[in-house]
């Protein structure tokens, strides 16, 4: 499953940061990446039944 053809599919705007893997927020956080929005480690999405997750 390709989630980018996914959003793009639906017309779904994105911005996409490349950066190197980490496994924690403090590794993460070392990054100082300049972007918007809330600091989370991990991205869950779900459909609107809540029966598939990604």
């Amino acid at each position: 499953m390709n989630i980018y053809k996914i959003l793009d599919d639906l017309g779904i705007e994105y911005k996409k940061f490349q950066h190197p893997a980490v496994f924690n927020c403090e590794q993460a956080h070392l990054l100082a990446l300049d972007i918007d929005g809330a600091a989370t480690k991990n991205l869950f999405i779900k459909n609107k039944k809540g029966n598939r997750h990604f």
